[in-house]
């Protein structure tokens, strides 16, 4: 069984106390405020389906997307029940569609996973072309100065209600040139220590300087830009941002 097939069956597990629900509803007071109108809505690197399915309980027409066939698999079964959703297995930055979509949306750091900072033109030029005249571009990242100030650490996280008990080890490399962190994840048994199986995931920083030079380059437009899912402003201290792009 590959990596990836496991890590979608026990990826809810590890992001449990993710509040997925409160996100999708600062994104939307964020996108549409006040408004009833549904929009049609791309939801990038949708994972296990958590946003979608929210955003599509508000009456929005989603379409997700991830790269992962196990993932898509999770997020068709969240949301079988929804007719106004469909997903695709298909990379981010390569997807495309002849309909234009109101409303892209590339959450949990998803953009962060680009090999390179010129990545980031290439995939909002990409969006821009599936954008109406009117949509609006959301995404979070990891923000540099933050990172360079605190950069990742290595943690041990407990998978409470796997029996038996699984551990998630997670291993830290900080590349201080590149701005870009190395994420090694172990998931072992706890009573064993026997490793089930490992993934290095390379993990890009962005600055809100390389968002607006990117959107300069592409005739976007840079709304607004904040830390968390909350209305708070972004800082140097703030490790995770949003941007809210529109052409």
């Amino acid at each position: 069984m590959s990596f990836a097939q496991r890590y979608s069956r026990i990826y809810n597990e590890v992001y449990r106390a993710k509040n997925y629900r409160k996100e999708a509803d600062f994104v939307l007071r964020l996108i549409n405020p006040g408004q009833e109108k549904p929009l049609r809505w791309l939801d990038l690197c949708c994972g296990t389906g958590q946003h979608a399915y929210y955003f599509a309980r508000h009456g929005h027409r989603v379409t997700g997307v991830d790269k992962s066939p196990f993932m898509i698999a999770q997020a068709r079964k969240k949301n079988r029940k929804l007719k106004n959703t469909c997903f695709f297995v298909h990379d981010m930055t390569t997807f495309r569609r002849k309909d234009s979509f109101d409303v892209i949306t590339i959450l949990f750091h998803s953009v962060c996973y680009l090999k390179h900072k010129k990545k980031l033109c290439i995939l909002l030029r990409n969006l821009k072309s599936m954008l109406r005249p009117d949509g609006k571009i959301l995404f979070d990242f990891w923000n540099t100065p933050a990172v360079v100030m605190s950069p990742p650490r290595n943690l041990v996280k407990e998978l409470s209600t796997y029996r038996p008990r699984i551990l998630r080890v997670t291993a830290a490399m900080w590349n201080a040139r590149k701005h870009q962190a190395k994420i090694r994840f172990h998931f072992i048994y706890k009573n064993t220590g026997r490793l089930i199986f490992s993934e290095t995931h390379a993990i890009n920083c962005f600055s809100r300087k390389d968002i607006a030079s990117a959107c300069k380059k592409l005739g976007l437009k840079l709304r607004r830009t904040g830390a968390g899912f909350a209305q708070a402003p972004l800082k140097k201290d703030s490790w995770y941002g949003w941007c809210l792009l529109s052409k």
